[in-house]
């Protein structure tokens, strides 16, 4: 079973070892990075699948600063399952639940924004099959490269 739950330093010795395998890590910066991002308001979030903390996301209510357009958008950054724990369906069964997990702490949204990279084929596939559309828009402003915008109305 699937459960989201908000980040808390209990939390951190497990969070913090939670890692993506080497391919992933063009698209992915370590916990430890996203725990220390200084932007206003993001909050990170911990997936746990059978009452283990398999892994991590952040929910950034500003998202509207990367995506112009997305101005009743919260955005979803950071989505990753631990490489031990990936290709279990864990991904898909999170992003299923995660709407009714944002609506129950911010209720001023009306859709989940996310961008992807355009060289992260399993990633684009996921989020399609979990009912994100790809909008056409590029994000231009990525580590990696150019991503997709997704959207998935809440």
């Amino acid at each position: 079973m699937i459960k989201l739950k908000p980040y808390t330093q209990q939390l951190h010795q497990d969070v913090v070892a939670l890692k993506v395998s080497d391919h992933q890590n063009a698209f992915v910066i370590p916990v430890d990075e996203m725990l220390a991002l200084r932007e206003v308001d993001l909050s990170h979030h911990v997936i746990e699948y059978q009452d283990r903390n398999v892994g991590f996301f952040i929910l950034d209510p500003h998202f509207k600063k990367r995506i112009p357009d997305a101005t009743s958008w919260i955005g979803l950054r950071g989505f990753f399952i631990d490489q031990h724990h990936q290709g279990q369906g864990i991904a898909r069964e999170a992003l299923k639940v995660l709407p009714s997990y944002i609506k129950s702490h911010y209720t001023e949204f009306d859709s989940l924004g996310l961008t992807v990279n355009l060289r992260n084929l399993k990633a684009k596939q996921l989020y399609l099959k979990a009912g994100f559309t790809d909008t056409e828009q590029q994000y231009l402003g990525g580590p990696s490269g150019p991503q997709h915008v997704f959207k998935l109305p809440l």
